[in-house]
């Protein structure tokens, strides 16, 4: 692969992108370790990756949200309509709890964001 065709995926490559092994596999990205990309248990070189699907889901600071994740502990901490405050292409999002206090990072795929029809 060469060095532009390898730097054009990696500068594609965020935490929820999904991608395209040589192999057809399709899988979501929720690491990013060098030229490394972890999907849960699997692990990709990016020389392997034919093709990145970008995030469909992209939330931006002060969006609100709800957790949405399957961790039952996280389900009861993050209870309620949380407020984006930070946002790491590595790490996920940092919400403000509803008590004022910063949720630790959580994956984009964990949250939804909560539509307000009032308006």
């Amino acid at each position: 692969m060469s060095v532009e065709k390898l730097h054009n995926i990696m500068t594609k490559i965020t935490i929820g992108s999904t991608i395209i092994g040589a192999s057809g596999k399709k899988l979501l990205v929720d690491r990013v370790d060098g030229d490394i990309l972890y999907s849960g248990e699997f692990k990709i070189k990016t020389s392997a990756v034919v093709k990145v699907i970008p995030p469909t889901t992209v939330f931006k600071v002060s969006d609100r949200v709800r957790y949405i994740g399957n961790n039952f502990y996280l389900k009861k901490q993050y209870a309620g309509i949380l407020e984006v405050r930070e946002i790491s292409l590595l790490d996920g999002y940092a919400c403000l709890k509803p008590d004022g206090r910063l949720t630790s990072w959580i994956l984009f795929q964990d949250l939804k964001v909560v539509v307000d029809m009032s308006n």
